[in-house]
């Protein structure tokens, strides 16, 4: 479990896969209350089985729109250099109702979609609030989910609504057995094995 400073930034992501960082695996955390969940700017990296929470407003920077619990953008070193990665069985958590969730890329269709080979069975969910996905120069951004799912292809079997936490007031993000994020392939964590870094 990743706990935020109060920086104001989009470098203070809970996991910062910087410029051409690739071939990562990121799995099984538990990323709370940073300025961004993870942000990626590689080529076949797999994000898959994390719960993202309530991730903090940033303001300003070419990237950093506010509240988005994921990132995969462009490396500005190689433009070219970003391609397949993948997000899947994922759960993206928003309790509040100030900021809506998006997936942010930092350049226009088509080229942003090289960026994701698969995206999808991800657990979206933001109280009563849409879940937005934002695409840089794309003038119908951000789309809703069902726009999405049209205009992408991604995400065709991943729900919106409640993870059902045990206790997510008081941090205890372990899941109930009824969870529809089970029934999507996510594997519950261990929480006895993993441990709060504060940033």
């Amino acid at each position: 479990m990743v706990n935020p400073t109060n920086r104001d930034s989009a470098f203070y992501s809970g996991i910062y896969l910087d410029d051409e960082s690739s071939n990562c695996f990121v799995y099984g955390n538990i990323i709370a209350r940073t300025r961004i969940g993870v942000f990626v700017k590689g080529k076949n990296n797999v994000i898959e089985n994390n719960i993202f929470v309530d991730s903090l407003p940033v303001e300003g920077g070419h990237i950093a729109y506010a509240g988005q619990l994921l990132i995969a953008g462009h490396s500005h070193h190689y433009p070219w250099f970003s391609a397949s990665d993948r997000a899947q069985k994922n759960i993206f958590y928003r309790p509040g109702t100030a900021v809506n969730i998006s997936w942010t890329f930092d350049q226009p269709l088509p080229a942003a979609l090289r960026f994701l080979e698969r995206c999808d069975y991800n657990l979206y969910f933001h109280n009563a609030w849409d879940i937005r996905f934002r695409i840089e120069g794309l003038a119908e951004s951000p789309l809703s989910l069902t726009g999405w799912q049209k205009g992408t292809g991604f995400d065709l079997h991943s729900l919106v609504g409640d993870p059902l936490f045990v206790d997510p007031a008081h941090d205890d993000y372990r899941l109930r057995p009824e969870s529809p994020a089970i029934k999507l392939g996510f594997i519950p964590i261990d929480v006895q094995v993993i441990v709060i870094r504060p940033r």
